[in-house]
């Protein structure tokens, strides 16, 4: 199973930084201590029109 702590945490968003563009806000958690959980909040991308709503699923 895998495991996320906050030190692993640490080193992706130190990552994240370097290969995200300008522009882009976004927060990373922890959940159950399993899941890494990015939460883009601003980006100059519509991102809205590329999910089925009801089936929770990226359109192709």
């Amino acid at each position: 199973m895998a495991y996320m702590n906050q030190e692993k945490k640490a080193k992706i968003a130190a990552a994240l930084k370097k290969v995200v563009p300008a522009g882009w806000k976004y927060s990373l958690r922890v959940r159950h201590h399993s899941t890494l959980i990015m939460t883009v909040t601003a980006a100059p991308v519509d991102f809205s029109n590329k999910v089925d709503w009801f089936e929770g699923k990226l359109r192709k």
